[in-house]
């Protein structure tokens, strides 16, 4: 009969137990890291959150700007208009505050009670 030969490598104990606190180590340090990670990710959700809210109150602030700002551009063209309006019954007018004038003028050179008021 023949034998087999089997192969056995005797790794020496202390390489063993060094090679094994070694993956422990890695082991702590990788659960570490993903611990980390994972408070990273919450803190950067939470973040997210909040960034959103800050985002749809700045859009509803923009909104309600925009339509002030269309209310008062509104007002702006009503009064400029009314303005317009005005100055063109001014310069039509401007003859008539003349010839009151002209009139008042008279009737204060012969005495008389009419008096015209602008």
């Amino acid at each position: 009969m023949s034998r087999s030969k089997t192969w056995c490598f005797v790794f020496p104990p202390e390489k063993l137990k060094e090679q094994a606190q070694q993956s422990r180590t890695e082991v702590k340090d990788l659960e570490k890291r993903c611990k980390d990670t994972e408070k990273e990710r919450d803190a950067l959700l939470e973040q997210t959150k909040l960034l959103q809210g800050s985002a749809v109150d700045k859009q509803n602030n923009m909104e309600e700007l925009k339509n002030k700002l269309d209310k008062t551009n509104s007002q702006l063209k009503e009064l400029t208009d009314r303005n317009k309006e005005l100055e063109t019954n001014s310069k039509s007018s401007g003859n008539e505050k003349l010839q009151l004038v002209g009139e008042k003028a008279q009737c204060e050179s012969h005495n008389s009670n009419y008096v015209y008021y602008m």
